[in-house]
């Protein structure tokens, strides 16, 4: 699976007595549901995109069935252009699922009935600022095997704060959150760290190479709620918290969830069906019944996690197990993505009634691979097939609706050769139709605002490693569009062979005056430039609080490979580099 493959290429040995946590020690436990507050104006963000790193694709009619498949893919960094064709027929489907334990102050002055639910489309996305705090270290291997050629340790983790003053008290939740899960991730580092230079000075035989890389991703985070999931492929370092944006109290699982027992027996006869998805989820079921799971808020359900793998449930569609007020709300525009049996049940055509999409998948003899993708919009069917020519092919693995400022649009994920995930978007007709849009490459985890889609993707560039980007669907026609040239680049440690020089970075990312890396310094490179061709690399220390990580930005070149890093070939200059494949 992609993700998994992700991770896999920065090695992953964690070293820990950190736990995984769902509920802060810091957090306020309530039950009271709605206040009574003043009505919320939506706002759409639109925004320029700079570099186009995706492609376009004209139209197609189509006819489709579905079921599902498991998690997501690995990814790659460029772009295509295609055709292809969609016509139309019968059938329907549903979905629905959500937690909390402090309730969001919204527009409602009372609490809904439940299994009522109200569509409202005024709520207002909250302006969020990410924080990314990275720490590395890394030495030559001189044991007998001398593979790897370099012993590293990684640290790299995302906090994020918002930008509204008008939320204090979820400002003050969201940080102590994250002081807890940072200083967990620090101590965890420090262990590390001392093991590897342990190993290194003795000589020790072996693979060493740590790397703490878990996923920040946002659910939601509007006026009413803040719910986020960081996601760690050990587990960790995974965390989840939902809070009232106005309170800033923990919505708690047992609140959001009244059927704690019936929702464990749902998830239990999903995993009877498909066993490729209950291997992702450890024993999770036992946690949803005793209300130990960790979970996460979105408009229309809830996320329920073992830490990596996130199963979706829809609370439109099983309300019996929810308190509905949870659900129904969101911004004008917004993502949603597919349950676990890959069914949507939402109100998009702003009629105030539930939509249904649901999708089958018809397998060919590879049993692998979809032949073609039945989808079901309001009774009326669609039906895809496979197309190696416009890179719509592989295996079907999820699918997310998109509201934008130009329309619905239906993104199909599927992975195609050497595990690459490609996303596909279809415009849903005012007939249910579906005619292709744009294609990208990448996988996102569970985004919710489609002015900020964060694309992990796969770059070779000194060594192997995945990249992030930002897209954005908004003011696109139904096209992927890169927002900045700026890429993160999650990379592994390397040693340097000889000096490198380059301006050296401030830290509002002007560059300041010449400064030369030394020979045999450990190094790792965090961005690079996809439009400038420019990367920054920071310079190392074994203690970086002491001696503070110095960055210079240098230009590259990878039209040849080599790839050359100012004029001179990456292989001249660097030790440790891993490449896949």
């Amino acid at each position: 699976m992609k993700k998994k493959i992700a991770i896999a290429l920065c090695a992953s040995i964690m070293l820990s007595s950190a736990a995984c946590t769902h509920r802060g020690k810091e957090s306020t436990r309530t039950t009271k549901i709605f206040e009574t507050t003043e009505s919320k104006e939506t706002t759409t963000e639109e925004s320029s995109s700079e570099t186009e790193e995706t492609t376009t694709t004209e139209e197609t009619t189509t006819e489709t069935t579905t079921e599902t498949t498991a998690e997501s893919t690995q990814a790659s960094s460029e772009e295509t252009t295609t055709e292809s064709t969609v016509a139309s027929e019968s059938t329907t489907s549903s979905e629905s699922t959500s937690e909390s334990s402090s309730a969001p102050s919204e527009t409602t002055s009372a609490p809904k009935a439940d299994g009522d639910v109200e569509y409202d489309d005024t709520l207002t996305n909250l302006g969020i600022k990410y924080e990314r705090n990275v720490h590395g270290y890394g030495v030559k291997n001189n044991s007998s095997e001398a593979w790897p050629q370099v012993y590293s340790v990684r640290e790299d983790i995302t906090c994020f704060t918002i930008t509204d003053d008008k939320y204090p008290k979820l400002q003050e939740s969201l940080k102590a959150a994250f002081k807890d899960w940072t200083f967990m991730a620090d101590y965890s580092y420090n262990q590390s760290l001392a093991i590897m230079l342990s190993v290194a000075r003795d000589g020790r035989d072996g693979n060493y190479n740590s790397a703490i890389e878990p996923n920040t991703l946002i659910c939601r985070a509007d006026d009413q709620i803040c719910s986020f999931v960081i996601q760690d492929y050990n587990g960790e370092f995974s965390m989840c918290r939902t809070f009232n944006t106005e309170t800033g109290e923990t919505i708690d699982f047992d609140v959001v969830v009244k059927d704690m027992e019936g929702l464990s027996q749902h998830i239990y006869d999903i995993f009877q069906k498909d066993e490729s998805v209950s291997r992702q989820f450890g024993d999770v079921v036992s946690k949803v019944k005793s209300g130990n799971a960790f979970y996460a808020l979105t408009y229309d359900g809830i996320f329920i996690t073992d830490g990596y793998a996130i199963l979706k449930v829809s609370a439109i569609a099983h309300p019996e197990f929810f308190d509905m007020q949870y659900f129904g709300a969101s911004p004008k525009n917004y993502c949603l993505r597919f349950d676990a049996e890959k069914n949507l049940q939402w109100d998009f055509n702003g009629d105030k009634k539930a939509d249904t999409i649901s999708i089958k998948q018809e397998l060919n003899d590879s049993y692998y691979e979809f032949k073609n993708l039945t989808i079901t919009i309001n009774g009326k069917e669609n039906t895809i097939v496979s197309d190696y020519e416009t890179d719509f092919y592989g295996a079907f693995e999820d699918a997310y609706l998109f509201k934008t400022d130009d329309g619905v649009y239906l993104c199909l994920t599927t992975c195609v050769e050497d595990d690459v995930s490609c996303q596909t978007l279809f415009k849903i007709n005012s007939d249910n139709s579906l005619t292709r849009a744009g294609q990208t490459y990448g996988y996102f985890y569970v985004p919710y605002d489609p002015d900020n889609l964060i694309f992990h993707g796969r770059c070779d560039l000194v060594g192997t490693c995945s990249n992030v980007k930002e897209y954005t669907l908004m003011g696109t026609n139904g096209d992927f569009k890169v927002k900045s040239p700026i890429y993160e680049r999650r990379s592994g440690v390397v040693l340097t062979k000889q000096e490198i020089t380059g301006k050296l970075v401030n830290d509002d990312g002007t560059e300041g005056e010449n400064y030369t890396i030394p020979s045999d310094s450990a190094v790792m490179i965090n961005y690079y430039n996809n439009e400038k061709n420019t990367m920054d690399i920071t310079e190392l220390h074994e203690d970086d609080g002491l001696d503070p990580n110095k960055t210079i930005r240098v230009s590259f070149d990878r039209e040849t490979w080599p790839a050359t890093v100012n004029g001179v070939s990456e292989q001249d200059l660097f030790i440790g580099m891993m490449y896949a494949g």
